[in-house]
């Protein structure tokens, strides 16, 4: 019997309040086995990976809970790329305004763990945890999206999991959707999945 093959996942997470969205992209690690000439290299270079990617990494994080503070930063406004301190700048503001419908987005999406399907490395895990298990980097919202009018910083986690992509973006609505299906497109071509086919 054929099986089907789960090439990426897509997930949308909404903040109803400010009108802010997380567009999450994770690629299994098998996935990429299967479909790269030189998936070890994929798995654990990061400059390689950004390279096939087509995004600019930014600063490593140093700390997996450095994640929130680069999604604080962006649900603020912020689009310029992080400096090895600048976590720790965002990280204050975020524990001054704890409360805030920002603070909790950034820590609800960081922190939370994401139900996808069984082959996705999000299934089960954080995006804080699979920063345990691998490493993270910044990207900025201009590489991520391509001009797109609503900007924001986003993160790539990579490991023997495989990769996600996790940017925040003060948008809503059909936003969303444009960043995820311009994701796919990018992945289509990395991976060589058939046109025709439809997650």
């Amino acid at each position: 019997m054929p099986r089907a093959t789960p090439y990426f996942f897509e997930t949308t997470v909404f903040e109803p309040t400010r009108g802010a969205e997380a567009s999450i992209i994770s690629v299994p690690a098998e996935v990429i086995r299967q479909s790269t000439a030189n998936p070890e290299s994929l798995l654990t270079d990061p400059v390689m990976l950004a390279e096939a990617l087509g995004v600019r990494l930014g600063v490593a994080l140093r700390i997996p809970d450095d994640v929130t503070e680069v999604f604080f930063a962006s649900m603020a406004g912020r689009v310029a790329p992080f400096d090895e301190f600048s976590a720790d700048r965002w990280r204050a503001q975020r524990q001054d305004r704890s409360d805030s419908p920002e603070a909790r987005f950034a820590t609800e999406l960081a922190t939370m763990e994401l139900v996808a399907v069984e082959e996705s490395p999000l299934n089960g895990a954080t995006l804080t945890s699979l920063a345990t298990r691998g490493t993270s980097y910044t990207i900025g919202g201009w590489d991520v999206m391509t001009g797109h009018p609503f900007m924001g910083l986003g993160v790539l986690v990579m490991g023997q999991f495989g990769f996600v992509i996790a940017q925040v973006a003060r948008a809503y609505g059909d936003e969303a959707y444009i960043i995820a299906r311009y994701h796919a497109r990018r992945l289509r071509r990395l991976f060589g999945v058939p046109e025709d086919w439809n997650p």
